[in-house]
């Protein structure tokens, strides 16, 4: 997969993002039963898409650019997919309502948060780590995913959990930060 370059003195990068704030209004002002209508603004939306996916209104996106999603899976409403950095949806994924994923993230250090320009005006630093969710995971309704955070296959996550870090195959997570409840199987 090919990932846009998210760092805005790259001239492309506001174009594209631009043109990702323009599709996702486009999609969120057409309703549901425009499925042919829909269907191509998300193809041109996203940088892959699987067949027979589900995604609700409304939809927030960074860019759009940078997520793939795999056959089946579903967005439910007022999802936020701030993807400076690559999210990956697998297959058969089920997104509850007002979930968010950032991808984007500064340093810890507040000297570094900001480089100042040679015209004296400060420029924030942002860095990316991306996002990966597994086949067959359900991510419950409000609930955030961090930077960098790999979901495994089958696993669940509590409805307004915090997911600080990766969360093993098959494990139910809940909570903030989200800690381990059980094995699914």
């Amino acid at each position: 997969m090919q990932f846009i370059n998210c760092d805005p003195s790259n001239p492309e990068f506001k174009l594209i993002q631009d043109k990702g704030q323009r599709l996702a209004l486009a999609l969120n002002a057409l309703p549901i039963e425009k499925l042919e209508e829909r269907a191509k603004i998300i193809k041109e939306l996203f940088l892959e898409v699987g067949k027979e996916v589900k995604i609700y209104s409304p939809l927030r996106v960074d860019l759009g650019k940078n997520i793939s999603i795999g056959d089946y899976s579903l967005i439910n409403q007022n999802c936020t997919l701030l993807d400076t950095g690559s999210i990956q949806i697998g297959r058969r994924v089920l997104i509850g309502p007002d979930v968010k994923m950032y991808t984007a993230t500064h340093s810890l250090n507040p000297i570094e948060r900001y480089e100042k320009q040679n015209d004296g005006s400060y420029f924030i630093q942002t860095s990316a780590k991306g996002i990966v969710i597994e086949d067959d995971v359900w991510v419950g309704g409000g609930s955030i995913i961090l930077p960098g955070v790999t979901i495994g296959q089958g696993s669940i996550i509590g409805a307004g959990s915090v997911v600080t870090k990766d969360v093993p195959s098959y494990t139910i997570v809940a909570g903030n930060p989200a800690q381990f409840i059980k094995k699914v199987l």
